[in-house]
């Protein structure tokens, strides 16, 4: 072996590592699950709905595939708010986003649901706020 060959055979294995590593990290955060997810049910979140004493959610709009709308929450917390939209077994991909702050305690965050190609509605809503868990069913038209 010539020592050019030597040196891509070192820098292969290293860029292998170190994928390696981003993998394991990025695939460990992700399904890093602190606290437990309770389940609430709001019905209608046109109207606020509230899920604890310092803790209330609602939709400016009705939520619509592809389109986007706003999510108004009302914490207390000192942390930004993160909501994550999935359906129930039914892989979507990555739909998170971070609530940012309005007046205090109003979060706002502007959510833009993927189209479902089987036409499913059903969508779930996880709201993380301060270490807590909270996943609510809604509807989406």
């Amino acid at each position: 072996m010539t020592k050019t060959q030597v040196k891509w055979g070192v820098i292969a294995f290293a860029l292998l590592v170190f994928a390696g590593i981003k993998f394991f990290a990025i695939s460990y955060f992700l399904n890093k699950n602190d606290a437990p997810t309770v389940m609430h049910h709001c019905g209608d979140l046109s109207q606020p709905c509230t899920l604890s004493p310092q803790l209330r959610v609602q939709f400016a709009e009705p939520p619509r595939h592809g389109q986007p709308f706003l999510v108004m929450l009302d914490s207390t917390g000192s942390l930004p708010p993160v909501g994550e939209f999935s359906m129930a077994d039914m892989e979507m991909g990555m739909a998170r986003f971070t609530f940012t702050a309005t007046t205090p305690p109003h979060w706002e965050a502007k959510i833009m649901l993927p189209v479902c190609v089987t036409g499913r509605q059903d969508w779930l809503m996880v709201l993380i706020v301060d270490g807590k868990r909270l996943q609510i069913p809604f509807t989406a038209h």
